[in-house]
């Protein structure tokens, strides 16, 4: 974790150590367990978690162009099983595949522990291009304000269901080209006023209506996580 700034390194240590130590309790088939802890990478410990070869999300999918709509139906449950367990800021790169290629969580919670902290907390203001790519529009400021809103349990199902259009048609939303300001300027504007994409032609219309619902603009239009795995499960078993 990096730190900018003046902050009270004692103190955060200190909250830091026992938010880890409930973290490391924590105990779900889709959540990335944390083993422990380990200096020496910076002020402030290391995390420790088990080594995931396959790598993440959006590696894997890379690789596996050719997957069955069936095992893309079962990542998107993986991840909603586990945003209900734990929620934190979503994106491709803190979704892993596992050794038997079940899609779990990693690095979740972090900005919710750290979420008072602006110099070590990291904000979708500051972010790279590819974060952005999944923040909800409640979690996009103005580049004057220096801390925004912590993600929530509703701007998640928004990020859930970017992550549900990528698993489904292996393409981001926003496939544009240009320089990087120039591409996150249009990706905040776009996300702003409400533009999404439409639906290719590849994705069956319930999950297409489920993903429509998820990214709504409003946050209090989104469904709750355990009302998408119910329609998720019912769904699954009227296709198998």
């Amino acid at each position: 974790m990096r730190i900018q700034g003046d902050l009270r390194i004692d103190e955060v240590k200190k909250i830091l150590k026992r938010e880890l130590a409930a973290w490391r309790r924590l105990s779900h088939t889709n959540i990335v367990s944390l083993l422990g802890t380990t200096t020496g990478f910076g002020p402030l410990e290391g995390m420790v978690s088990p080594w995931m070869k396959n790598g993440s999300l959006h590696v894997y999918l890379g690789t596996k162009k050719d997957a069955p709509q069936s095992k893309r139906r079962l990542w998107v449950e993986d991840i909603a099983k586990g945003l209900k367990y734990l929620h934190g800021d979503l994106t491709s790169l803190n979704v892993l595949i596992d050794d038997d290629e079940k899609a779990v969580l990693t690095d979740f919670g972090l900005s919710v522990i750290l979420g008072g902290y602006t110099n070590l907390s990291v904000t979708y203001t500051d972010a790279k291009t590819g974060s952005l790519v999944w923040a909800a529009p409640e979690l996009l400021l103005d580049p004057t304000c220096t801390k925004g809103p912590d993600p929530s349990p509703p701007s998640d199902v928004y990020s859930f269901a970017c992550l549900m259009y990528m698993i489904f048609t292996g393409f981001h939303l926003w496939n544009l080209t240009g320089t990087n300001d120039w591409i996150q300027w249009s990706i905040v504007s776009r996300i702003k006023n409400g533009e999404r994409p439409t639906n290719p032609g590849t994705i069956d219309t319930q999950y297409w209506n489920l993903i429509e619902q998820c990214w709504a603009q409003s946050p209090s239009s989104r469904p709750e996580i355990r009302d998408v795995l119910l329609r998720l499960g019912n769904m699954t078993s009227v296709q198998t």
